[in-house]
């Protein structure tokens, strides 16, 4: 699923997110410099209706090729994994 109001942060610039889960994130048009191993802190920011979360968390840089960064998150905040679980058991229920 394209998120097109969906976007990753990290170094002080931001990415279109092309596809998310509860473990991570591919992000697209990437053109930092962060390596696959890389850890650092992303801010995620997910706009799909009904949901709008938004949060910070540590990552590891897992893939980069052809523009697209992939990062799985270390760990996720309580509070954030209770809206990411929330989120996705929302759109399964759509299906």
């Amino acid at each position: 699923r394209v998120l097109f109001r969906s976007l990753v942060s990290l170094d002080g610039a931001s990415y279109p997110i092309k596809n998310w889960s509860a473990h991570g994130f591919l992000a697209g048009a990437y053109s930092g410099q962060r390596a696959i191993g890389d850890k650092c802190v992303a801010r995620i920011d997910i706009r799909q209706d009904p949901f709008a979360i938004a949060f910070a968390t540590e990552v590891v840089i897992v893939r980069r090729d052809g523009g697209d960064l992939a990062g799985r998150f270390v760990s996720l905040p309580p509070a954030n994994k209770a809206q990411v679980d929330a989120y996705f058991a929302f759109h399964a229920r759509m299906l």
